[in-house]
């Protein structure tokens, strides 16, 4: 049953807003835990990259010797290096080591979860009840998995999901805004490569959110022809983007005379420094007791090996999230529930996953729970588990064990078929009509 949108109150001063109160108090908490926590290795690792990038070229950082090896993509660097440099610009003896330096790093992330709350109340406007929008608010500034990471790790996940998120947001905004999604995803895919297989997803919603009920076939094709120019513009843009990050680095495209390094060597590299089959990931893989230690080049199903069997079931998810993306109703709906499905593959399937790639796949569903309520237990539960996978990662993995690794990765596969179950039949015309009563408030006019 759709939910008719509710009437708003008169817009209140912005000081009086509860908006500004819970995003206040969550910037607090995160700012008052954060000198205390810190996954050492990382924090070291990336004070250390942040220092070489203040004071050195760009293009000697993959081949200076250094503590940690570099083994991040040219995207998040650059925003490292921006970082160093105006700390030395305003203090050129600047230390990038104690708790200021770490404070520096650290703000990247936490000011990242602050946005994220602020975009999930901006999307959610005209759909739910404002109640209902700080609710939704609050389960996303007090939400462990997100806190954990970002406050307590000092892992810098949350600034990708926002990225995801913005781009997602811009592809349902209609063509005006087509045109940045693809400059914006090259960016994150310098960042995040695996999430070049968002790509697909978001190409069928500049689609559908341009041409979804014209008014007659002359709009329609106008419509069309609107999409195509802005991918036009768009691929432009990300011809620019992928330079423009990459070739400081001098990091370049296979062929290309004057680099050091494809961008494909560095993504090679960056894969072949963990060969296990999960890297404290509670995915398909831990739930068959493989893990930390195991080389997925070993065979897995008959000639095949732990990591082409990943390959074949991420692909096989791929092609399921572009059926719901192509049937589900509205287009924010389908875009939202196959994202959700992508990016739970993406932690799910394949093969040298990280415990942080179910990030996406929980932010996902900060944006579809408010407006079908029975996906709030799985969000809190994959929050739950996520944080746990957390917690065991950053103990050396000295907590646990083969069955907490087992039922956890059980929770994740049956949170993940639960939640995508009920996103399909909520979006799809013919099996939403059996959705219980008040569940749903999908969008306007559906």
């Amino acid at each position: 049953m759709v939910e008719q949108p509710f009437a708003h109150p008169p817009a209140r001063p912005w000081t009086h807003h509860p908006l500004l109160a819970l995003a206040l108090v969550a910037l607090l908490v995160r700012l008052l835990v954060a000198p205390f926590f810190g996954y050492r290795y990382d924090v070291s690792s990336y004070l250390e990259w942040t220092a070489y990038l203040a004071r050195n070229p760009l293009h000697g950082f993959y081949a200076a010797n250094l503590a940690t090896p570099p083994d991040h993509l040219p995207g998040d660097l650059l925003i490292f290096a921006l970082i160093g440099r105006m700390a030395v610009l305003a203090d050129p003896g600047f230390s990038f080591s104690g708790s200021v330096a770490e404070m520096l790093i650290r703000i990247v992330p936490i000011a990242s979860d602050i946005v994220l709350g602020l975009l999930v109340f901006r999307a959610l406007r005209e759909r739910v009840s404002d109640r209902m929008r700080i609710l939704a608010v609050a389960v996303v500034y007090f939400n462990p998995a997100l806190f954990t990471v970002s406050a307590i790790w000092g892992q810098w996940d949350s600034f990708a999901a926002v990225i995801i998120v913005s781009i997602i947001l811009l592809a349902l905004a209609g063509p005006r805004w087509g045109m940045l999604i693809w400059p914006l995803l090259t960016f994150l895919v310098l960042i995040k490569p695996q999430v070049a297989i968002f790509a697909p997803l978001l190409l069928v919603a500049q689609l559908r959110t341009a041409t979804v009920n014209p008014p007659s076939p002359a709009d329609h094709s106008a419509a069309r022809d609107r999409v195509i120019r802005n991918l036009l513009v768009g691929a432009l843009g990300s011809v620019v983007v992928f330079f423009a990050v990459t070739l400081p680095f001098g990091v370049g495209l296979p062929g290309q005379p004057g680099v050091t390094w494809t961008i494909l060597d560095r993504v090679h590299f960056t894969i072949e420094r963990y060969s296990d089959v999960a890297l404290g990931a509670h995915n398909v893989w831990a739930m068959m007791g493989l893990g930390y230690g195991d080389a997925d080049r070993q065979a897995a199903v008959g000639s095949l090996s732990f990591q082409t069997t990943g390959i074949i079931l991420l692909v096989g998810a791929g092609v399921v999230a572009m059926t719901l993306i192509s049937t589900l109703r509205p287009p924010d709906w389908a875009l939202w529930t196959a994202s959700f499905v992508t990016a739970m593959s993406i932690y799910m399937f394949p093969t040298r996953v990280h415990e942080r790639y179910m990030l996406p796949a929980i932010v996902c569903l900060f944006f579809m729970w408010p407006v079908l309520r029975a996906l709030l237990p799985v969000v809190l539960g994959l929050s739950v588990t996520y944080t746990i996978s957390l917690v065991f990662s950053m103990s050396n993995g000295a907590l646990g064990g083969a069955t907490a690794n087992l039922i956890l990765a059980a929770i994740n596969l049956t949170l993940f078929v639960i939640a995508g179950t009920l996103a399909t039949r909520a979006g799809h015309p013919a099996l939403r009509l059996h959705m219980p009563k008040r569940t749903i408030a999908i969008h306007r006019g559906t």
